[in-house]
């Protein structure tokens, strides 16, 4: 069946490759859960000893870039699942430990440290419809600030200053940041 541009219904092939909300949140959860029994880390936050035990990984398949790489993927995916409101703005975040003094300018994800995890906020500015809704705090879900936090921590532990949480490219042993509304744009469909 052809689709009409004008009717909005979903092609045979569209329909085939449709999944839930809810069944992405699943495929979320299994991805990390993989990936932690894969490196033999409990199912629950990142300790200090389990990062310290990832930071002296140096095998061909299970390394600390490794690791970063695909968690990286999930939290990507996490953000677009379990909290999609943002679309691509997610790659623009710059990252704050300090609320009060945010600029006025520019997307800011705030992270308060609680326990293991973080809390977040995301604090738009800089949006399409910014001038009409103004400074817009967005708490972030809990589930995906879950993955977030495992994701953050990683990140901290392979760069010493961390500004933005999204996109690090891994490249001869190196991170390098190269996000931009447009480099998220073209990750989104490989992941």
């Amino acid at each position: 069946m052809q689709r009409n541009p004008v009717d909005n219904r979903l092609t045979d092939a569209q329909r085939e490759r449709y999944q839930a909300l809810n069944e992405l949140e699943g495929v979320i959860a299994k991805a990390m859960e993989q990936l932690f029994v894969r490196y033999r880390f409990p199912l629950e936050p990142l300790s200090d000893a389990s990062l310290e035990r990832l930071m002296g990984m140096r095998g061909k398949k299970l390394n600390a870039t490794l690791f970063a790489k695909e968690m990286q993927r999930i939290a990507l995916m996490a953000c677009y699942t379990l909290q999609p409101a943002l679309r691509a703005d997610w790659s623009t975040l710059r990252l704050t430990s300090r609320l009060r003094s945010i600029p006025d300018q520019g997307n800011w994800l705030y992270f308060k440290k609680a326990g293991r995890l973080y809390t977040f906020r995301v604090v738009m500015q800089d949006f399409k419809n910014s001038r009409h809704m103004g400074k817009t705090t967005l708490e972030v879900k809990r589930d995906l600030a879950y993955v977030l936090s495992a994701w953050l921590r990683v990140l901290q532990q392979l760069q010493d200053r961390v500004e933005y949480l999204f996109i690090w490219s891994f490249r001869q042993g190196r991170l390098t940041h190269v996000a931009s509304r447009n480099s998220l744009a073209r990750r989104i469909p490989r992941i």
